[in-house]
Parts: structure tokens; C-alpha cells; sequence
């Protein structure tokens, strides 16, 4: 018998099944649905074939639903509010939204965008939270994203799995951060055997330095720099570069940052080195979501407003839709022309 529902029971006589149910008439139910009674009589009895029960019963000049038809009515009513639920056309975005959101950002270009984004999120949906979450090596972003865990990801390529999606936000020259009394601060830029010379120091978890868009380069070309102190956190890169002759390598973007709060000299990198890429990741789920997109939009028009608050006749980091995008210096001779 559950076979032959399967097959039989479509959506139209599930509605007629609701319908009688609920007027217990078989007259007004083929007014509602501009259909004739003889219609809605032959429906009834095929649906009490189908079920093997009478349905509706007559009590006196009236049909009153069986205990089949009771439970019937709930369940049928749930499938098909299911149903229309799921072929509605999506709302569009609310800004009274009390939705919380969680994201993860890469810090060194958060430090620069995330306030932007914030002041964004409070313009135009006033009542909605934003968790900003640190990328760290325990988390799995592809998994968290899949599962609604984590919103929106904002991360240095290459890492991109296949299963999400992804836009640039930006694209950063990669340079190198000293402090001022480095040997090598008043250095335009570095050739690789000079950098890979160096002690060097980062903010990222030594699981997941392979993947990043320093290391990861590096061992492409079979090569590896001496990772000689991790950071806790990156808010205090600045004081442990300022006390040591390490060596930080970033964005040009974060790199200027931090030459405006400490006594900090910039390098340009190895030419072998490529620019440095900024993803937003979501994961599909959430592609058409109107909620979602509004939010993927905040992202990028403050991506847009940062690079629009610099010079490009100075800075060669930019915003760009093409990941092969951004200019590096060739030389050292030209970079000492920047």
C-alpha cells in the first residue's frame, strides 16, 4: 500500500485531501478549488481506495473526519506547508536582522578591514552581532562552513577548498618588517638568499604554516626560512619586532600599518615570492541566501572603501576579481623607485 501511494498521491490530491478535511463538504470544497462535485466526489473515493478508510463519514446532514482522517489532516497539511515553504521565493534581506554571524579573518588584514565591515554591519542592520573568530589550526573551515558553524571565512590563498566559494578581496604585495636598527633596515629589498638567512617571526600555528602564502611558496621552490619565534597572537608582533632583529613578513597593507605605530622599516621581498591574496570562502548552502549575500557585500565594499583610502601611485596592493592580479617590483633598483 505505501508503494501505491507513492506512486498515486500527488500534490493536487493532497490539497483536496486537506481541503475536505477541513470543510468536511464536498460542495464548498469544489467552490475553493473551481472544480465540480462530481470532480471532488471521484477524488474522495480514490483517496479512500488509496487509504483504506472512509475518511469522512456522515453524522446526520453532515461529514465529520474519521480518526484516520484527523491524523491525516495534521500530517498532510505539515507536507504540504513543507512544500510550499521550500519553492517560496527567498525574502529579500531585512535589515531589522537579529541574526548573529560568525566569521573568521586572517589577522593581519583584519586589523585594517574588520572595523570597517563593523561600522557597515552597524549602519545597515543595527540589530544584528558579528563573532570575529581567529584562524587557528584546529579549526576546519571547509567542515564549519558546511555546517553552519561559521558564516564567512577571510583567509590567504592558496587555501580554498573545492567544495566552497570564493571571491578576492585584495591583492598585497608581500614586503618584510624590521625595526629601524636591523642591520639590513636601510636595505631596499632583499635577495632569497638574504631572506632565508634571517630569524624570522610569525603569528601563524607551525600546522598550518605549510598551507599559508609564505611557506607555501617556499616549498614549492624546495626552500624553507627559519621560523624562529611564533607569536601568540598578532597583537604583539609589534612589540616582539620591536625589541629583536627579527624579521616579519606580511602584506604591504599591514606592513605600512605597522610602520605608523612603531619605529619599523619595510623591505620588499624576494621577487620569487608572489603577491599575497585575501579569499572570502562560503560554502554553497548559502550562496542565494539574501541574509547571506547582504553580508558577503558589507566584505566587499569595505574591501573597495580601503583600497579607495589609498594612494595607487604609492601602494601597489590593490582590489581585484583576477587572483593572478598585483604588481611587484622587479628589481631592487625599482623598488627603490616606489
Amino acid at each position: 500500500m505505501v508503494g501505491e501511494i507513492d506512486d498515486t498521491l500527488d500534490v493536487r490530491l493532497m490539497r483536496t485531501l486537506l481541503i475536505l478535511l477541513t470543510e468536511q463538504s464536498v460542495s464548498r470544497t469544489a467552490e475553493m478549488l473551481r472544480q465540480t462535485q462530481p470532480t471532488v466526489s471521484a477524488a474522495l473515493r480514490r483517496l479512500r481506495s488509496l487509504f483504506n478508510d472512509p475518511l469522512l463519514i456522515r453524522e446526520g446532514n453532515h461529514l465529520v473526519p474519521t480518526e484516520r482522517g484527523k491524523e491525516l489532516k495534521v500530517s498532510v497539511a505539515r507536507v504540504l506547508g513543507d512544500m510550499e515553504a521550500s519553492f517560496r521565493i527567498a525574502p529579500p534581506f531585512d535589515s531589522t536582522t537579529t541574526r548573529r554571524f560568525q566569521v573568521v579573518a586572517s589577522a593581519c588584514v583584519g586589523t585594517l578591514l574588520l572595523p570597517r565591515a563593523v561600522q557597515r554591519v552597524r549602519s545597515e542592520a543595527p540589530h544584528a552581532s558579528l563573532d570575529f573568530l581567529q584562524l587557528s589550526a584546529g579549526r576546519d573551515i571547509a567542515t564549519a562552513l558546511g555546517t553552519g558553524n561559521l558564516d564567512l571565512a577571510i583567509v590567504t590563498a592558496p587555501y580554498q577548498p573545492n567544495e566552497l566559494h570564493a571571491a578576492v578581496l585584495l591583492t598585497s604585495d608581500m614586503v618584510c618588517v624590521v625595526r629601524q636598527s636591523h642591520p639590513l633596515a636601510r636595505t631596499a629589498c632583499i635577495d632569497m638568499g638574504t631572506y632565508l638567512a634571517q630569524a624570522h617571526l610569525t603569528s601563524t600555528p607551525q600546522p598550518i604554516l605549510s598551507l599559508g602564502p609564505i611557506d607555501g611558496q617556499l616549498r614549492e621552490m624546495n626552500l624553507a626560512r627559519r621560523i624562529a619565534v611564533t607569536a601568540p597572537e598578532f597583537g604583539t608582533v609589534p612589540s616582539i619586532l620591536a625589541q629583536t632583529d627579527l624579521m616579519f613578513t606580511t602584506d604591504r597593507l599591514f606592513a605600512e600599518h605597522l610602520a605608523t605605530v612603531g619605529p619599523f622599516a619595510i623591505l620588499e621581498a624576494p621577487q620569487e615570492l608572489e603577491p599575497m591574496k585575501f579569499l572570502m570562502l562560503w560554502h554553497s548552502r548559502q550562496h542565494r541566501a539574501p541574509t547571506h549575500q547582504w553580508l558577503r557585500r558589507v566584505f566587499r565594499d569595505s574591501a573597495a572603501e580601503l583600497q579607495a583610502s589609498r594612494s595607487p601611485e604609492r601602494h601597489s596592493w590593490h582590489l581585484s576579481s583576477n587572483i593572478g592580479a598585483g604588481r611587484k617590483p622587479k628589481s631592487c633598483d625599482e623598488a627603490s623607485r616606489l
